[in-house]
């Protein structure tokens, strides 16, 4: 039995025009009440968002999306929570959904830096290996740079027509996060002790929120400044 062989990553460039879309059209759904409830203006908005975050294979507009998709979802659930109409169990389900998508917003990311990392690292290869056969019959020459994909059509079109019936498999996955986060006693401890916090503080909790991810985020910093340090 041979090898398996390792398919490269699918260019976004090759994706279906209708998975762009799709996934698009979510994001848009999103953006609708930002946009005064323009479509166009949303999907331009998605669209934006999307190209800011340059995604070059399939892989990695999957987890654009999803990154993008986490921290909307995450914003929405911190709006809603501070509805006065809701009851308790209403607002720390709210709470608790809000802090587990910014969890896996943030896993998203640092895997989306992984890919990334070892496209890189292929590309690097790739081009230091032609050089090494290349260099008897040529002086070498300095590696192509990786061809940058430019925005598909899919990514710019705008809604083009009826997409109300399109739906990603990303709603499911907010579904589940957030059923998961009631159940988290991690989550249930971390949305008590921002609670707790902002009442000594005398912060609502949305600021108090952002204060907690502040302080995490730059704690993770440290702690991968420390690990590069260490390996060198």
């Amino acid at each position: 039995m041979g090898n398996p062989i390792l398919q490269a990553p699918m260019s976004i460039l090759d994706l279906p025009p209708a998975f762009l879309r799709t996934i698009l059209h979510y994001i848009a759904v999103h953006l609708l009440k930002g946009a005064d409830g323009n479509m166009d203006e949303a999907w331009q908005a998605a669209g934006d968002l999307m190209r800011g975050h340059d995604p070059q294979t399939e892989q990695e507009f999957r987890l654009c999306a999803l990154l993008i998709t986490f921290n909307l979802q995450a914003g929405e659930a911190l709006a809603q929570a501070v509805n006065p109409n809701l009851t308790i169990n209403q607002v720390m389900r709210l709470r608790s959904g809000a802090l587990a998508l910014t969890r896996a917003a943030d896993r998203t990311e640092r895997r989306l830096q992984q890919v990334r990392a070892a496209r890189h690292a292929e590309v690097d290869r790739i081009a230091n290996a032609r050089d090494a056969a290349e260099r008897p019959a040529r002086k070498a020459e300095p590696p192509a740079k990786p061809k940058t994909a430019t925005a598909p059509a899919g990514m710019a079109a705008g809604p083009g027509g009826d997409l109300s019936g399109m739906t990603a498999a990303l709603p499911a996955d907010i579904e589940a996060i957030m059923d998961a986060a009631e159940k988290d006693p991690t989550v249930t401890a971390e949305v008590q002790e921002i609670t707790d916090y902002a009442t000594a503080m005398g912060l609502d909790w949305n600021e108090a929120f952002k204060q907690f991810q502040e302080a995490r985020l730059a704690a993770e910093r440290a702690a991968a400044r420390a690990e590069v340090a260490a390996g060198l």
